[in-house]
């Protein structure tokens, strides 16, 4: 596998705080047969001279602008203009372990699967160990691995390595702005309903940086563009509209039920698309009378014992009639 590219797409939105560092995990990468893709998505600080600086020492850099696009506008740059027969991702403030691209083109040949992931973990200053996230390993194929990924997203875009194929065959990520910041998520998705294989990899092999302006940061429940993500992809495969809605009511029901309600008008708009795909008005009470009887946490707990499994009330109304 050490004679195959790969393309390292990395977007950068006023980036120059943290760049360089990202930049040079790629350059100390064990893989040596790599291209840096750079897509500056429109910044007004001094990223591009954070990057030119580095590529005039590093051939394999390469810098692209665009006027601002978001994430998904600016990795279809990225790949689009690659020349590797794989691709990874690493956002502008993020790092890599050495061995990353190393170990996952092995664990390509191995699992001979399309997609790779691992774990990773969160930092704010210096990476540690101790952070570790991982939330599932093995293989994801097929219905079963749709099934699986429809409730919850398992991976980091930063652990990712994929064929190049695989990406164009469903058409790279969406570009619909009502899906930036879960696009990734759409992505994988697509790539299930569409017959890829993924393969996830408990091992430690990035290190997500948390900071005031990073997406967790500014949204960390992206629940309206999860949504957005469910309805465009049963509008895509809609031979799978019946199991994409189920999960997009058990999405609602776990935001409601897990989450600490900060603001309620966000509730209340989850439950109005509850009550239009269920046909069930009698919801609507919930956010008329029940947060006003109840304190947060107690609500929690009754929204989740009056809705124990969503799949009752999946409905006929299909996705792409809501308005999210």
């Amino acid at each position: 596998m050490s004679n195959f590219l790969v393309s390292v797409i990395m977007p950068a939105y006023n980036a120059e705080k943290f760049i360089k560092e990202s930049i040079q995990s790629v350059i100390e990468q064990s893989y040596e047969k790599w291209e840096l893709i750079v897509v500056d998505d429109g910044s007004t600080d001094d990223t591009a001279y954070a990057v030119k600086l580095m590529q005039a020492s590093e051939p394999r850099i390469k810098y692209l602008y665009q006027e601002n696009g978001r994430q998904g506008k600016a990795r279809n740059t990225g790949i689009k203009n690659s020349t590797g027969e794989f691709v990874a991702f690493l956002d502008a403030d993020d790092l890599w372990k050495r061995d990353k691209l190393e170990r996952q083109m092995k664990s390509i040949a191995d699992t001979k699967a399309d997609l790779v992931f691992s774990g990773w973990s969160m930092f704010t200053t210096t990476p540690k160990m101790e952070n570790k996230k991982n939330l599932y390993t093995g293989y994801f194929s097929g219905s079963e691995g749709l099934a699986k990924f429809l409730v919850n997203n398992y991976i980091a875009i930063l652990t990712v390595l994929v064929k190049r194929s695989a990406i164009t065959d469903v058409f790279f990520f969406s570009e619909n702005p009502k899906i930036q910041n879960a696009e990734d998520y759409h992505l994988w998705l697509k790539l299930l309903a569409a017959g890829f294989t993924l393969w996830g990899s408990p091992d430690l092999l990035a290190h997500y940086r948390l900071h005031n302006k990073s997406s967790s940061s500014a949204d960390r429940q992206v629940i309206f563009q999860a949504l957005n993500g469910l309805k465009e992809l049963a509008i895509e495969y809609p031979a799978r509209e019946e199991m994409i809605r189920s999960a997009f009511l058990r999405r609602i029901d776990n935001y409601i039920s897990q989450n600490n309600i900060t603001e309620w008008s966000v509730v209340e708009r989850l439950l109005e698309l509850r009550a239009t795909i269920t046909g069930t008005p009698s919801f609507l009470l919930w956010r008329k009378v029940a947060h006003r009887t109840f304190g947060k946490r107690l609500f929690r707990y009754a929204y989740k014992w009056c809705h124990p499994d969503s799949d009752q009330f999946v409905g006929n109304l299909s996705l792409s009639q809501l308005s999210i």
